[in-house]
């Protein structure tokens, strides 16, 4: 389970620094595997601006970029589509350490070229999962100013290792509940807007029977008069943060929601929904089609280790008769 600090104190008032938080969760069995901390790991980090780029004489996928660093030229061999002329970036010196592969980066001899030093993507620096091409940063930056100056929102990451009969702390507001109750903070009230509910608004799609007891209610809230658009930066930001990819609006609030209460949602175009829904048990060789627009086979039943089709998380449960949604109307479901 990953979270982020400024996350966790949306539900926790405390002035508790990261290392006190830290000892506190594993002291109350919410063992604590991993922190990331840009503002350590980045601090040999700075901003480069590229000045030239030509071709690789021996490498059709590389280009060979100098680098303006703050007053000093810097040959680097660079392998991004994006490294263009004027693009601003992130420069790794050497003898600087890359926070995802704990790479040390030395000179080296790439096809033949000397490279002195490396431009980073944000997957690189632990700032997100995307390795398409390097950072591209604002215009407001000059050559050599410090990496962590030009990052709006640089967040420690804490990772903790989640016991099966803890399922209340998959969720950010279940462990602020805890490190409260042991000290640490106060929890912070959760305001819910009061919603007119109908029976339009509220459906039930099945009902539990014999071949769906894992899943003995099948529910969801009907809500119309949406557009499905990119989700704003800061929801994109924690998404991303965490290890999981902003998709669109609808998408990312029901993940949100999934880390943020440990309340897993999903979402549905009502326009495509025809007669009854349902989730049932998977049987070998089912087909689901996920949000990457990859076609995954499933196992039989919950097996989760036997997905096929594509890389990404495994698929042990199929919902029938729906599709993911679309500008229309939606359904969330829990």
């Amino acid at each position: 389970m990953k979270f982020t600090l400024p996350w966790l104190k949306n539900h926790l008032e405390t002035n508790a620094p990261l290392n006190e938080i830290a000892k506190n969760l594993t002291e109350i069995g919410l063992e604590v595997e991993n922190i990331t901390d840009p503002t350590s790991d980045l601090k040999d980090f700075i901003v480069a601006k590229i000045i030239s780029v030509k071709k690789h004489p021996d490498a059709d996928r590389l280009q060979l970029c100098e680098v303006d660093i703050g007053g000093e030229i810097k040959d680097v061999v660079c392998g991004a589509t994006n490294a263009r002329k004027n693009l601003l970036t992130i420069y790794a010196p050497i003898g600087s350490i890359i926070p995802k592969s704990n790479m040390e980066i030395k000179k080296v001899k790439i096809r033949g070229v000397e490279s002195f030093g490396m431009l980073c993507s944000t997957e690189e620096l632990n700032l997100s999962d995307d390795s398409e091409g390097i950072i591209e940063i604002g215009n407001n930056y000059e050559p050599g100013t410090k990496a962590i100056t030009a990052f709006n929102s640089i967040e420690p990451v804490i990772e903790i290792a989640i016991t099966p009969n803890r399922p209340d702390c998959l969720g950010v507001y279940g462990i602020a509940r805890d490190l409260a109750a042991k000290g640490v903070g106060k929890l912070k009230e959760v305001k819910i807007k009061t919603i007119n509910e109908t029976e339009k608004t509220i459906p039930v799609f099945i009902n539990s029977s014999g071949k769906t007891q894992f899943c003995n209610l099948f529910s969801g809230r009907l809500i119309e008069g949406i557009t499905n658009n990119e989700s704003p930066k800061w929801l994109r930001d924690r998404l991303e943060k965490i290890g999981l990819r902003s998709i669109n609006a609808i998408v990312d609030v029901t993940n949100y929601i999934t880390y943020d209460y440990g309340r897993p949602l999903h979402a549905y175009n009502a326009d495509k929904i025809k007669g009854k829904i349902g989730a049932k048990l998977s049987k070998k060789g089912d087909k689901i089609k996920a949000l990457d627009g990859k076609e995954y086979t499933l196992a039989k039943n919950n097996d989760p280790n036997h997905l096929h089709g594509g890389e990404g998380k495994a698929l042990s449960r199929q919902v029938w008769k729906a599709e993911s949604a679309t500008d229309a109307q939606a359904v969330t479901f829990s």
